[in-house]
């Protein structure tokens, strides 16, 4: 049987995970059901709408280690990984074929995943998993 567990920072719970047992939550940081009780979670985010929401929102951890990407998750992470690059570009420098590569293969990752079939469906909107970043050098 799945758990359910929280990560709660500050007071507040800011994602969600599905693991197979409480042991294996706790392990990982996350607090159960069971270790809640008595915790003073703040409001604004006790709601388990909101946090659906935010879980929706937010990269989705469905199983141990295992990210859920939407369209607009993944294409965010890609433009902050070339934003970390950008300088690789400037008039005055000459980037190497492998910062080349893989700021092109950046450029190329959103349509190469969104042209395979979505793992997930949530609420309407389409997810994949194993999304495989590539490396830089």
């Amino acid at each position: 049987m799945k758990v359910r567990a929280y990560l709660v920072e500050n007071n507040i719970i800011v994602n969600v995970g599905i693991f197979d047992s409480e042991e294996t939550a706790i392990a990982h940081g996350y607090s159960t059901d069971s270790t809640l009780e008595g915790l003073d979670i703040g409001d604004d985010i006790s709601d388990l709408v909101a946090l659906e929401q935010r879980k929706i929102e937010a990269q989705v951890v469905l199983t141990e280690g295992e990210l859920l990407w939407d369209e607009i998750q993944l294409r965010k992470k890609r433009n902050e990984l070339l934003a970390e690059t950008d300088y690789w570009a400037f008039a005055d420098r000459t980037p190497t074929a492998e910062q080349i590569a893989y700021r092109q293969a950046l450029r190329d990752l959103p349509n190469q995943v969104l042209a395979r079939e979505p793992d997930e469906i949530i609420e309407g909107n389409d997810h994949w998993r194993n999304v495989i970043f590539p490396v830089k050098p």
